[in-house]
């Protein structure tokens, strides 16, 4: 068992990592306007650099957490991030938008490692109670990423072009290679030294889903975060081409939407101790479908204009402050020695869902208000609904199978 010094310590580390996959999803959101005339495409195309980098993410995950269960979680990380930085400079020589793609995907796959491992370092290090405020305060912390990312972004952006947002990424990641190989110490002491097998994965694959309380959250959180991606897809074009505002307008915007989220991880870290992770979820859930029900009624009502756009996206994120960091701790609490396989499944399943919601909005003709809230309502209602179907099972004592290690 780790002492007080090294669990500070690989918390930091956790927060770093995560933040560059946060970075690589929020810093260059300013530019996507841009990057649409810059390399001559369409605003479809080039949200799709969004899918794709969440979709990279989606899908490696889903090999990275066996293999940090197998072989360790430091050299699984140290290898995405190299793949990371791999992408990172095809983004900076992408003069198409089919090598913008192709880095972007790239870099999600390299990151996948971050997400998914250090949940599962979460879960190596902390027990109880501890668990519980560690995954709140990682979940608040990291939210100071995409806060400050937007405004940086749009300040590169603005100052010298978006390529130099790459340039930033591979500095930060780069440094992040050095510290993780000096300062982290391996935390994962059970199965490193078994011969990895696709049979025992899919094994454990199968394991995990049997588990309600798992099925349940990966719905709800995976449903949110969709409704995220949703509005970061299209709120770049909502404010920058629609209302003529520029890319550091565009990046402070951002900035008041993500301090909503850090105010929802504090409170529900400040209480973590006095109430459950699902009245938690339940309450994040009603706000995120508040502010959906909110801008549909704006639109309709022909009100545009930066407050109608930003002050219920900070409703929305203050929910979803509550919501994932519940969601996953809720997700994952249950396997200890699978704390790898679960995280990565869980991440990946969310991420698939939110790809889906990406490539349905690459699709819809019109970066409107209405568009927007539009589809972020059906999924809040759908997750709401989920919800209440698992309420009702549990109510009834249904045998939907809760399985474990």
């Amino acid at each position: 068992m780790m002492n007080n010094y090294d669990q500070r310590k690989t918390l930091f580390l956790l927060i770093v990592l995560i933040s560059i996959a946060q970075c690589g999803l929020s810093l260059y959101l300013p530019s996507l306007p841009i990057i649409t005339s810059s390399l001559t495409t369409t605003a479809s195309k080039v949200q799709l650099t969004v899918v794709y980098y969440v979709a990279g993410i989606a899908f490696s995950q889903l090999i990275y957490g066996p293999l940090s269960d197998f072989y360790g979680r430091k050299g699984t990380v140290l290898s995405g991030l190299c793949i990371f930085l791999i992408g990172t400079l095809l983004a900076i020589g992408s003069t198409t938008i089919n090598l913008l793609l192709i880095a972007r995907l790239l870099q999600g796959i390299g990151i996948g490692s971050a997400t998914t491992i250090s949940r599962a370092i979460l879960r190596d290090v902390f027990r109880g109670s501890d668990y519980v405020k560690a995954g709140s305060q990682l979940a608040g912390a990291v939210a100071i990423a995409p806060i400050l990312a937007p405004i940086l972004g749009g300040y590169l952006q603005a100052t010298y072009s978006w390529r130099s947002i790459f340039y930033t990424l591979l500095i930060i990641s780069l440094m992040m290679v050095t510290c993780w190989q000096v300062l982290f110490k391996e935390t994962c002491t059970t199965n490193t030294k078994k011969t990895l097998s696709i049979k025992v994965i899919l094994k454990d694959y199968v394991s995990v889903m049997k588990s309600k309380v798992f099925i349940k959250n990966l719905i709800c959180g995976g449903l949110i975060y969709s409704s995220e991606v949703v509005f970061l897809s299209m709120t770049p074009f909502l404010i920058q081409s629609r209302l003529n505002k520029s890319s550091t307008i565009y990046g402070l915007i951002l900035f008041f939407i993500i301090c909503g989220y850090m105010l929802g991880t504090s409170l529900s870290s400040k209480f973590s101790s006095k109430l459950s992770c699902q009245t938690f979820i339940v309450f994040g859930m009603t706000c995120a479908l508040s502010s959906s029900i909110m801008m549909l009624i704006l639109g309709y009502s022909h009100v545009f204009n930066m407050l109608s756009v930003t002050l219920p996206l900070i409703l929305f994120m203050f929910g979803a402050g509550f919501v994932y960091p519940n969601t996953s701790i809720s997700a994952i609490a249950k396997f200890s020695t699978k704390a790898g396989t679960a995280s990565a499944l869980f991440s990946s399943g969310q991420g698939l869902l939110a790809s889906s919601a990406g490539i349905f909005v690459s699709a819809v003709h019109g970066n409107t208000l209405i568009n927007m809230s539009s589809i972020m309502l059906a999924l809040c209602l759908i997750a709401l609904f989920c919800t209440l179907i698992f309420h009702i099972a549990d109510k009834k004592n249904l045998t939907i199978g809760d399985g474990v290690n």
